[in-house]
């Protein structure tokens, strides 16, 4: 799904989309506290580099991210021990 040229997302369309393919996180319009919960964790699931694109960085996501690649250490804005 090309999530860029979809003009009214949904969470649900968002969330369908970072299911294929995690990196389409960059083209979520608006990130919300529903957002961080379950889009931006499904995104880090799928590609551990989307968290790159997540604004409201969580310690669950930032884990998972790192957890599925950890190159994605690079993206984390605050690191912690864990």
């Amino acid at each position: 799904m090309d999530l860029e040229y979809v003009i009214n997302q949904t969470p649900e369309i968002c969330l369908e989309a970072v299911k294929k393919n995690g990196r389409a996180l960059k083209y979520v319009k608006e990130q919300t506290p529903f957002c961080e919960a379950k889009i931006c964790l499904e995104a880090v699931k799928q590609n551990g580099y989307a968290l790159k694109f997540v604004k409201e960085q969580t310690p669950e996501i930032c884990l998972e991210a790192v957890k599925r690649n950890g190159y994605a250490l690079q993206f984390v804005k605050e690191q912690t021990p864990e």
